[in-house]
């Protein structure tokens, strides 16, 4: 068997293979079924040429002519398909090499029936002109399609092509050239020929050209490792007499051992430096990537993290827009914590974005590009979105476009959703491939377990400090209220007026500068053992007294106690009617709503406003779960993001005599609840505090 009849028989196999994958892909597509017959013609031709060139047979080498002269028909019919405005129209075949093909095969079974040698030498001639021919043509409507496209991207689609076209041509021409006869030039040519089949299939599994790319790459890599390795296998080889079998034995071996020592090592090196050289970019990329891995695994806090990935990417060249968004605790969405580019929306809010999270969690990834190119075959009737509905697709696509991302990709740990990361090139249409998507998923998934270790971390901090707090609680309540008691009924004593009939001498009056002094003592006094009082509640642990009620009804009573509200402000109450009656303490309740509003209206208080109160009912959650939440919107002058970080601190406040800890105590009264106070806020344009607590969360408690 000679190198040329076994890669004539690699070269059927693998041409079989190949139709036979994208038949199997999708055979209602033109292009699809058109290439897979192109595949076959090459299959039979490649095989009816081995069995000719293993017999020797002047009919079966007839045989393999006959299968040549339908390769101008099959390719020039596929050409045609794939370079159709209509793809899914079934494309005809080209008439007059259909009438050349009928009467080159009349010449065929001539020659079948009387051989003539030297008739068959010039017919192979012709019919090696003819595929020729055929392919030029076909070269021809290629580069004419390119000059028409406006598309960058199909340009440089159909360039690849062109120039893949070309090469191929190239090497069949020096494959079966007179002076090729007796090298390894045929079997080149029908590698060659295969290659190039392998890249057209995979123009039609690819759509994105950078996967295409991708696809180049591996096929230099692949090119480089095999003629190294045959270098060396050579070497070994080379020198030794075919007729010393010992020897010859004793080489092939080492040159195995050699080169399954040299494989590893040399895959690595190739690749790395055909990305280095050839594909620069994808380089530059990974290696900043590999850099932001290993720094992510010392980072605990979540703002330093969305701040060391941001700036990572940015120094990657590849990126114009991202975005960080982190999961709020509720589960009702998610808070940008960094970004690069235009300022994205502040929260992508669960509910809304319903068909979105969903199709992220389940694919793990998505591309913008892609979803349209689904919607848009879809719609043609050649698949079903992997999204979901239609609707689902559309509402997907809306919502990358909101947050202007080109790729999304989860940060899930545990099957937990804990956020998301956006990145777009807007400079290109593909800005990244496959390879480098999944190099930036890898990098997604340290940044998702860094934020679970965050959680854990602060879930730690609050425990240990609320243990510190409680332990010192009860030591505080005597050390502090017995002598404030005593300071109190000292000042009150001296400050009391003479009664009547008794002496002024002794009596407790003071003259009005030292009353005044003595009035502050009192007050301060008052003011200490409110905020001793504060920190024992938020210390103190929940008894759980629940009983039923009408959240709508401690609403409206909260409302009324906030004192006299004023004029400028206008004070809306949108509370749902239907709101269900459910389980929970009234007092306690009472407290969180009179100290959102107090803070509503103090934000509120130079420049007046709006503060709207409102009630609703949600399900959210899987399994899914009924939720109460009140909120107080404001349009006072919001927070500042350093201030929202320390909101729910015990004793921070940016109050002038403010304690620190009625928002403390109100998140703490949320969580035993079984729920959470969540925060918006604009810096210049308001706030609202969303109090979240699950329907009857109280059940299983005592009632009061």
């Amino acid at each position: 068997m000679t190198s040329e009849s076994l890669s004539a028989l690699v070269a059927a196999l693998l041409s079989a293979a190949i139709g036979l994958s994208v038949y199997l892909e999708d055979r209602r597509r033109p292009p699809y079924h058109t290439f897979a017959l192109l595949c076959f013609n090459l299959f039979a031709y490649h095989l009816a040429n081995f069995v000719g060139l293993m017999l020797g047979d002047t009919s079966t080498v007839l045989v393999s002519y006959l299968m040549a002269l339908g390769i101008p028909l099959t390719l020039l019919r596929f050409t045609r398909a794939f370079l159709s405005d209509d793809p899914a129209q079934s494309p005809g075949w080209d008439p007059w090499f259909v009438v050349a093909s009928v009467l080159m095969s009349g010449v065929v079974v001539y020659l079948v029936l009387f051989p003539q040698p030297q008739v068959l030498r010039w017919f192979k001639a012709a019919v090696f002109l003819y595929v020729m021919g055929g392919s030029m043509l076909a070269t021809l409507r290629m580069y004419r399609r390119y000059g028409h496209t406006e598309s960058e991207v199909e340009q440089t689609r159909l360039r690849y092509l062109i120039v893949g076209l070309l090469i191929t041509m190239l090497a069949l021409v020096g494959a079966y050239a007179p002076w090729s006869a007796g090298t390894a030039l045929p079997a080149l040519g029908i590698l060659f020929t295969t290659l190039f089949l392998y890249f057209l299939s995979q123009n039609l599994f690819l759509p994105r050209l950078l996967d295409l790319q991708e696809v180049l790459a591996r096929l230099s890599i692949l090119a480089l490792m095999v003629l190294i390795l045959s270098i060396v296998y050579g070497v070994m080889l080379a020198w030794v007499d075919t007729t010393q079998r010992s020897l010859f034995l004793f080489n092939t071996v080492i040159a195995s051992v050699i080169v399954l020592i040299l494989i590893d090592p040399l895959r690595s090196t190739i690749e790395e430096r055909v990305n280095q050289y050839l594909f620069r970019e994808k380089f530059e990329l990974s290696q900043h990537l590999l850099e932001l891995n290993r720094k992510i695994r010392h980072v605990i806090d979540i703002d330093e993290l969305a701040a060391l990935v941001i700036e990572s990417l940015k120094r990657t060249r590849r990126v114009t827009h991202a975005a960080l968004y982190v999961a709020s605790e509720d589960g009702t969405g998610f808070s940008l914590r960094g970004y690069l580019g235009p300022r994205p929306p502040e929260r992508l809010d669960s509910a809304t974005n319903t068909h979105f999270l969903e199709a992220l969690k389940a694919n793990g990834l998505l591309v913008l590009d892609s979803l349209i190119l689904e919607r848009e075959a879809h719609r043609l009737g050649w698949e079903t979105p992997a999204t979901g509905s239609d609707q689902a697709l559309d509402a997907v696509i809306r919502s990358m476009e909101e947050l202007s991302t080109g790729a999304c990709i989860p940060l899930s740990a545990d099957e937990q959703l804990l956020g998301l990361l956006s990145i777009r090139d807007d400079r290109l249409r593909e800005a990244y491939s496959t390879d480098e998507l999944d190099l930036i998923k890898g990098v997604a998934g340290q940044i998702a377990v860094a934020m679970q270790n965050s959680r854990i971390f602060q879930a730690l901090t609050e425990r240990d400090r609320l243990a510190v707090l409680g332990q010192m609680s009860a030591g505080l309540a005597h050390e502090i209220r017995n002598p404030l008691g005593a300071i109190k009924g000292a000042a009150q004593y001296l400050r009391a007026e003479p009664e009547e009939g008794e002496d002024d001498k002794g009596s407790g009056q003071v003259s009005a500068e030292l009353g005044e002094f003595l009035d502050i003592i009192i007050e301060e006094v008052d003011r200490l053992n409110r905020v001793v009082s504060q920190f024992l509640d938020y210390a103190r642990p929940d008894h759980g007294l629940r009983e039923q009620l009408q959240i709508n009804d401690v609403v409206k009573r909260s409302v009324q106690m906030l004192g006299s509200i004023p004029e400028e402000v206008d004070l809306r109450l949108d509370l749902d009617a239907q709101l269900p009656r459910t389980r929970a303490n009234p007092e306690q309740l009472h407290q969180v709503f009179l100290n959102l509003g107090q803070n509503a209206l103090q934000s509120m208080r130079k420049g007046g406003g709006r503060l709207t109160v409102s009630s609703r009912t949600l399900r959210r959650g899987r399994p899914r779960a009924t939720w109460i939440e009140v909120s107080f919107k404001d349009t006072g002058v919001g927070i500042s993001r350093e201030h929202l970080r320390s909101l729910f601190v015990p004793f921070f406040t940016t109050k002038s005599g403010g304690t620190g800890l009625g928002l403390p105590i109100s998140q703490r009264i949320a969580e035993n609840h079984g729920g959470t106070i969540r925060v918006h806020s604009v810096l210049g344009k308001g706030s609202t505090f969303t109090l979240s607590i699950p329907h009857n969360a109280g059940d299983s408690t005592s009632a009061a």
